[in-house]
């Protein structure tokens, strides 16, 4: 999600906690419950979309760009062995179609390394038992096969997850709406009255319906954020995906509804007493160190002081 979205999102999950929280003061009207069910089904919605249009697609550049380089290896240790074999066993032509220096195999582009690699294997292939003399094994000519075989499903899945990607961010622009009309044309309406007959909830309701601008810089994109909550006066461990801390971990990190401490601890793990503060509506976003907590310990912690649940965005960056 951009920053605006972010921004918005933070209010529906305000807005969501406060129904809950005021569940009894507010059953007196049954319809307010079946809103809230409603409004919680788009937010997960949402969460679910935003997970997917913000997914780590950097996983197929690494494997493409890693398949890459082995495979241009692969390449240049056959064209070798065949300019030996072909200078011992003369064939001009057949030299002369594998004549690459290694600038000219590195500027291959993806397209042409798979059809230069075709080429290279139609020379190889009859003569691969004959080149053991020349520093290659037949099972070297059949790895390079191999290779430019997964090569040419490499691309299309990296495609295909961008396209999964940009359908989700389209499923994204299209729920955050329906919430915005919920919330405007049923929900308003629902809590009008209570303006009157319970002034304290109303004004409640609408702090939750406050957006927190965080002045842009809420955008959550390239990073895997989910929703969590922590405890009232209870603390929460942030599952990074990693035993121990990274050193170039980038964090995103955003309160809704109160504040938070964020400490790292070694299990068993205890409450925060000193570290961060994450304040409500505000977001940090960068390189964990830039906390100043104590990269020594293997996990990272919230604690909540408060004697109400509080929810927050958290994600590691996926790019």
């Amino acid at each position: 999600m951009d920053s605006s979205q972010e921004d918005h999102y933070g209010m529906y999950l305000k807005v969501d906690f406060f129904l809950v929280a005021r569940a009894t003061d507010l059953a007196f009207n049954p319809a307010i419950a079946t809103t809230r069910t409603s409004l919680n089904t788009l937010i997960n919605s949402i969460a679910q979309a935003d997970s997917t249009a913000t997914r780590n697609i950097t996983g197929y550049t690494i494997a493409k760009n890693e398949h890459r380089e082995a495979q241009l290896t692969q390449f240049k240790l056959v064209r070798a062995a065949l300019m030996g074999y072909f200078t011992a066993n003369p064939d001009i032509r057949k030299k002369k179609l594998i004549d690459f220096n290694d600038s000219d195999i590195d500027r291959f582009r993806n397209d042409e390394l798979y059809a230069k690699t075709d080429q290279l294997l139609d020379v190889a292939l009859p003569v691969k038992a004959l080149l053991v003399p020349f520093g290659v094994a037949a099972a070297d000519v059949d790895a390079l096969n191999t290779m430019n075989d997964a090569w040419n499903m490499i691309e299309p899945s990296n495609r295909m997850e961008q396209a999964v990607n940009i359908a989700a961010l389209k499923d994204v622009n299209i729920l955050m709406p329906k919430v915005e009309d919920l919330l405007h044309n049923t929900l308003d309406s629902y809590l009008k009255v209570v303006q009157y007959t319970n002034p304290n909830i109303y004004s409640q309701y609408q702090t939750a319906r406050m957006i927190d601008d965080s002045g842009g810089g809420s955008d959550s994109a390239g990073y895997d954020v989910q929703n969590l909550t922590v405890p009232p006066n209870g603390s929460l461990l942030f599952d990074i995906g990693s035993s121990g801390i990274p050193a170039d971990l980038s964090v995103y990190l955003r309160a809704i509804n109160g504040s938070l401490k964020v400490c790292t601890t070694n299990l068993p793990a205890g409450a925060c007493t000193d570290g961060f503060d994450l304040v409500q509506g505000e977001t940090f976003k960068g390189n964990f160190k830039e906390l100043g907590l104590d990269d020594t310990k293997t996990n990272i912690q919230f604690t909540n002081n408060s004697p109400v649940v509080v929810a927050l965005r958290a994600g590691v960056k996926t790019a």
